[in-house]
């Protein structure tokens, strides 16, 4: 079976939440993306990984609804859907956690999940802000995390992986069909990093479907499912996790690059 008759034979799978086909964008004539197909099913981890510039973040723009594409359709539970802006997207059930955390360090953990989402009612012509409610709902999403953190903590007594649990946090209160987790073990320690691989492969048992995207090849082989590799704007191909290997990847991540790195001796893998 080739893999344009496994994309076919994947949109007919109950489980895909997420479908994307031949997406592209043009920014000034010039196209930046082409032609990228990917599905995402319910409990998939699947991995996003390329060269810096290969066109990872503007697709996961184009998801989420930052930029609309300039060609393709982007399907979620089986309807196609067109973003004009981020608000769409999060309507359509896609939620991205990004990279940079931005938190606010004198808010608590409660009040950082639900800025600008707050939830409210009127009583007699009079605003009330639902405190009760929020606090439920932010603890039972850092609850879904499976680690013990008061949602009264200011945000400045965390550290760097507990203020990325509440990023996560943030979106998994809105109950998103899709989670993308752009980079998202960046600024942790090899400790803190092992415990939200952890955390995400837990989430995938709830059935979550996860976009991941990572530099790292050792947590790409740790977590996926399945892995797309992008190059120059290109979908290169998408590889099932037990048929993926290091070296594989970066082959396909490189192309004749590869072949220079190798030459010079400057290429060094590491993972299982």
């Amino acid at each position: 079976m080739n893999e344009e008759t496994k994309e076919r034979v994947a949109v007919e799978d109950p489980r895909v939440v997420l479908e994307v086909e031949g997406i592209g964008k043009e920014f000034n004539g010039v196209w930046v993306l082409q032609d990228i197909a990917l599905q995402l099913a319910e409990g998939e981890i699947h991995t996003l990984v390329g060269e810096n510039g290969a066109g990872k973040s503007t697709f996961i723009k184009l998801l989420s609804g930052v930029h609309k594409p300039s060609q393709g359709k982007i399907r979620v539970d089986g309807r196609d859907l067109t973003f004009s802006s981020v608000r769409e997207s999060e309507i359509a059930g896609i939620r991205t956690v990004h990279q940079e955390i931005n938190l606010v360090p004198f808010f608590t953990v409660c009040q950082n999940i639900f800025i600008g989402a707050e939830e409210s009612t009127r009583v007699a012509g009079i605003g009330f802000v639902k405190d009760r409610e929020m606090k439920k709902k932010a603890e039972r999403a850092i609850g879904l995390l499976g680690v013990k953190l008061p949602v009264t903590t200011p945000a400045h007594e965390l550290d760097a992986s507990m203020e990325r649990i509440v990023q996560i946090a943030k979106v998994l209160v809105h109950s998103p069909k899709v989670l993308i987790l752009d980079e998202p073990t960046t600024p942790l320690s090899e400790e803190e990093r092992k415990t939200l691989l952890q955390i995400i492969k837990g989430l995938k048992k709830t059935g979550m479907a996860i976009i991941f995207i990572t530099h790292n090849i050792e947590e790409v082989m740790e977590v996926s499912d399945r892995v797309t590799v992008f190059r120059d704007g290109h979908k290169i191909g998408t590889v099932e996790r037990k048929d993926a290997s290091p070296a594989g990847i970066v082959a396909m991540m490189l192309g004749q690059e590869l072949q220079r790195l190798q030459a010079g001796g400057l290429l060094f893998l590491r993972g299982r």
